[in-house]
């Protein structure tokens, strides 16, 4: 039984040196193994990417995530994109946050707005005026620590490094029923739709964020009108109070 079954074997081999000798068959056997070759690379690169970042909370976060969520110096540029009856509209500006204060400016707009135990003011007459977001969402709820939970609530999807700038650029998907359950703190059950949110790291720090809130629109009660939001942020931990 074992000398008939080696006996196939032989004769496999045999036939197969002799396509292999044929130029042209040579050249598809070559091809096909380079086809398995990268079709093996691609499925470990794939599942090397599609990592739940969750982590256990016994566990210290990742640097870059524990960096983030513990910022409290820095200036940051904003762009909100809101659609409203099909008119796109654009809010942006620069915003300032240290241990003393939080404040940012908009575009064309003189006033200097203050944030404090999640109201807002404006300095008029030397005195402090409090007025009403003047803004479609509350920057109060889009701080780093709070966009550190979206991320940890995320899955990662694709990562993307350029060497030579030291800059890493990652895209999350965050389910929406875990988007409104981290800024609205209700329950929903929607699990089919998500949030994209792409992350620009350099030397471990976070310094811009993006989020394309398009799908959350898709539900009446909590669509925000708003599309796209991005955050730059600069001079971290240099900044005067």
């Amino acid at each position: 039984m074992k000398e008939k079954k080696n006996g196939k074997i032989k004769k496999i081999y045999i036939r197969f040196k002799e396509i292999y000798k044929v130029p042209r068959y040579r050249a598809l056997i070559i091809l096909g193994l380079y086809f398995v070759f990268f079709i093996f690379v691609m499925a470990i690169i794939n599942s090397a990417a599609k990592t739940n970042v969750i982590i256990d909370n016994n566990n210290e976060l990742p640097i870059t995530f524990k960096k983030f969520k513990e910022m409290n110096n820095y200036e940051y540029t904003y762009k909100i994109e809101q659609s409203i009856n099909d008119e796109i509209i654009y809010y942006q500006g620069i915003g300032k946050h240290t241990l003393e204060e939080e404040t940012f400016t908009i575009e064309n707009d003189v006033n200097n707005y203050y944030m404090e135990n999640n109201e807002f003011y404006i300095i008029k007459d030397d005195l402090k005026e409090k007025v009403d977001n003047p803004l479609p969402i509350n920057l109060l709820n889009l701080k780093p620590n709070n966009i550190t939970d979206f991320l940890l609530a995320s899955t990662l999807q694709l990562m993307t490094t350029d060497y030579q700038s030291n800059i890493i650029i990652n895209t999350y998907l965050l389910p929406i029923k875990k988007f409104i359950k981290l800024y609205f703190n209700d329950e929903v059950n929607d699990e089919e739709n998500f949030i994209n949110i792409i992350t620009t790291e350099k030397n471990n720090n976070i310094i811009k964020i993006e989020m394309d809130l398009t799908n959350i629109n898709m539900n009446e009660e909590y669509s925000m009108d708003i599309n796209r939001l991005e955050f730059n942020y600069q001079n971290i931990g240099n900044v005067e109070g």
